[in-house]
């Protein structure tokens, strides 16, 4: 009886510790505030530079705080998001999404490192160099998997403009290109 009793509680200790995460990733910054407000600037800034640079050049601004909110808001609005409280940094031309994984009983800090090319169609084209899930490391060959999934994702997100060049610097992507 003593066995299963401490068989039991061993393993009650262990799924509770599941819950909460243990080393892995540090955030690469300070923490990015998330409001609709800032969610609704991006859809602003991205509406009013394909709409004023009809046919002509177009310069679009994204900042982190408007890129995180979006993010956030959409995920929080899903059942279970693969990513919680997501933030997104955007320096060194690289994208970096810090959040908390969860699966099940398992909880452990996440950071995805992306680097964001533009490909010969004018569209972003993003390769995952890095994952980070609590304190393991995700292995090339999945690296290579989510780098095609989000570049799915984001088939057609960026109709309407062919894009010249991308940099990503100082907490802002700066998107150029032509809008048809």
């Amino acid at each position: 009886m003593k066995r299963i009793l401490v068989f039991l509680s061993l393993l009650g200790l262990t799924a509770l510790a599941c819950r909460f995460p243990v080393g892995g990733p540090k955030a690469p910054g300070d923490p990015i505030p998330v409001s609709e407000q800032s969610a609704q600037e991006l859809k602003n800034v991205w509406q009013a530079g394909l709409e004023g640079g009809a046919g002509g050049q177009v310069q679009i601004t994204i900042t982190e705080e408007q890129l995180t909110s979006f993010v956030a808001l959409k995920l929080a609005a899903e059942e279970e998001p693969l990513i919680r409280d997501p933030q997104i940094y955007l320096r060194d031309n690289k994208v970096q999404i810090y959040g908390t994984a969860q699966s099940g009983y398992f909880s452990a800090a996440a950071l995805i490192t992306l680097e964001v090319s533009v490909n010969q169609a004018g569209q972003p084209a993003f390769t995952i160099t890095e994952a980070n899930f609590g304190p393991l490391p995700v292995p090339d060959n999945l690296l290579s998997k989510l780098s095609d999934s989000i570049n799915s994702a984001f088939d057609d997100q960026f109709a309407g403009l062919k894009i010249t060049s991308l940099t990503i610097a100082d907490g802002q992507m700066i998107l150029v290109g032509e809008a048809s």
